[in-house]
C-alpha cells in the first residue's frame, strides 16, 4: 500500500483505524497525526519493526499487531490507556517492561519465541492472558491478577505452576502440552468453568470438589491412575479422561446429572459403576481401547445416548437390550471378539435414527437370513474383515461386507 492510499484512509479526527491485510512492511508515520486514535489494527501484514511514534498516541486503547514479523518491541510504558494488546503470531523473543500498562484487560503474546515473562504483578485489571505457544519455562507470580478470567499457558516448557489460589475470578484455565507433573491447589477457583490439562505428566489430581461451576474438564494424555471424588461437579457437561491409566471410575460419577459427553478411551477400565445409570443426559460415550469383556449393563438406561464407542475391547456378545437405546445414531463395536450377529440388531437397522453399526474385525462367522432380507437402507452395517463367507449376489446394499 502506498503513501497516497494511506492518506485516503486516514482522517485526523478518527478514533478507529484498521490497516489489516494491506501487506504493509512498516507502520505509516501518518498515524502520528491521529491524536484521537483509540483502536489501531495492523494484523496480517509484514511489519518487522514497531516504531517509537506509536507511543505518542495517548488515547490508544487497543493495539492489534497479530500475524506480522515483529522481532522486538519498544518500551510501551507511555501507553497507559491501553486495554487490549495483541502481538501474537510474531517472532518476538523478549518482552519489554509492561508494569505501566495498568489498564490492560487483554494481553495476547501467543505464538512467539518468548522464553521469559516480565513482572506482571501491576496488571491488576487483566482479564485475559494468553501466553501459549512460546518457550516459557517458568511463570512469574500471578497472585495479583485477581480479575483474570482466562489464562492460557499451553504449549510451553513449564514443569510447574505458581500458586493460583488468589485467581478467584478465573473461568478458563488451559495448561495443555507442557511438562507439568503436579497441579497446585485449585480449591479457591470456584468460578472455573473450563479446565484443560492435556498432554502433561500428571499422576494425581488435586481436590476438585469446590469447582462446582466447572462445565468442561479435560485431563486426557496424562499418567493418572485414580480419579478424585467428582460428585460436587454438578454442572459438568464434558469429561475427557482418555489416555490415562485409570482402572475404575468413582461411584460419585453418577452425580454428574448434567453430563452430556464422557470420553474414557485408552484406559484400563473393565466395568462401569452402577451409578452410571443416573447419567440420563449423556449423548456420547467413548469406552474404546479398554479392557471390557462385555458391554456394561448401566448403559442400557442411557436413553439419550446417540454415540456409543466401545471398539477395541474384548467384547464377545451384543446384549438384546442394545435395542432399548432408541436414540442411538452410531454404534462402534469394531475390533472386538464378537462371534454372533444377534437378530435383535435388525430392529436397530430398521430404525430411522441409527446411521452406522460398525462390527469390523470381529469373529463373526454367519449372517442370519433376517439381515439379508432387509432392502435398501440409508444406514450401514459394516461387517468387513470377519470370518463370514457370503455370496455377493445376496448381499444387501446397506451391508458392508468386502
Amino acid at each position: 500500500m502506498n503513501h497516497d492510499t494511506v492518506e485516503q484512509i486516514i482522517n485526523s479526527s478518527q478514533s478507529y483505524l484498521d490497516l489489516s491485510n494491506y501487506k504493509l512492511t512498516e507502520i505509516p508515520n501518518l498515524i502520528l497525526e491521529l491524536k484521537n486514535l483509540e483502536y489501531l489494527r495492523l494484523s496480517n501484514n509484514n511489519i518487522k519493526i514497531m516504531p517509537d511514534f506509536i507511543l505518542d498516541l495517548p488515547k490508544l486503547k487497543a493495539l492489534d499487531l497479530y500475524n506480522n514479523k515483529i522481532i522486538s518491541l519498544p518500551n510501551l510504558s507511555k501507553l497507559t490507556s491501553l486495554q487490549r494488546l495483541d502481538i501474537s503470531h510474531n517472532q518476538i523473543e523478549k518482552l519489554p517492561d509492561l508494569s505501566n500498562l495498568i489498564n490492560l484487560k487483554e494481553l495476547n503474546i501467543s505464538y512467539n519465541q518468548i522464553e521469559k515473562l516480565p513482572d506482571l504483578s501491576d496488571l491488576i485489571n487483566l482479564e485475559e492472558l494468553d501466553i501459549s505457544h512460546n518457550q516459557i519455562e517458568e511463570l512469574p507470580d500471578l497472585s495479583n491478577l485477581i480479575n483474570l478470567k482466562i489464562l492460557n499457558v499451553s504449549r510451553n516448557k513449564l514443569k510447574s505452576l505458581p500458586n493460583l489460589s488468589k485467581l478467584i475470578s478465573l473461568q478458563r484455565l488451559y495448561i495443555s502440552y507442557n511438562q507439568i507433573e503436579k497441579l497446585p491447589d485449585l480449591s479457591n477457583l470456584i468460578n472455573l468453568k473450563k479446565l484443560n490439562i492435556i498432554y502433561n505428566q500428571i499422576e494425581e489430581l488435586p481436590d476438585l470438589s469446590n469447582l462446582i461451576n466447572l462445565e468442561e474438564l479435560n485431563i486426557s494424555y496424562n499418567q493418572i491412575e485414580k480419579l478424585p471424588d467428582l460428585g460436587n461437579l454438578i454442572n459438568l457437561k464434558e469429561l475427557n479422561i482418555s489416555h490415562n491409566r485409570i482402572k475404575k471410575l468413582p461411584n460419585s460419577i453418577g452425580k454428574l446429572k448434567e453430563l452430556k459427553e464422557l470420553k474414557a478411551s485408552n484406559n484400563f477400565l473393565k466395568t462401569l459403576p452402577d451409578s452410571c445409570t443416573n447419567l440420563t443426559e449423556i449423548y456420547s460415550l467413548n469406552l474404546s481401547y479398554n479392557k471390557f469383556k462385555y458391554i456394561p449393563s448401566p448403559i442400557k438406561y442411557l436413553f439419550n445416548l446417540k454415540y456409543l464407542y466401545i471398539n477395541n475391547n474384548n467384547i464377545k456378545l451384543i446384549p438384546d437390550w442394545i435395542c432399548s437405546l432408541t436414540n442411538l445414531y452410531s454404534l462402534c463395536l469394531n475390533n472386538n471378539q464378537i462371534e454372533y450377529l444377534p437378530k435383535i440388531l435388525v430392529k436397530l437397522i430398521l430404525s430411522h435414527k441409527i446411521d452406522l453399526i460398525d462390527l469390523r474385525n470381529n469373529l463373526i462367522i454367519n449372517v442370519p437370513k433376517e439381515f439379508l432380507k432387509i432392502k435398501y437402507r440409508r444406514n450401514k452395517l459394516n461387517i468387513k474383515r470377519n470370518l463370514i463367507n457370503l455370496d455377493r449376489q445376496v448381499i444387501p446394499k446397506y451391508l458392508e461386507y468386502s
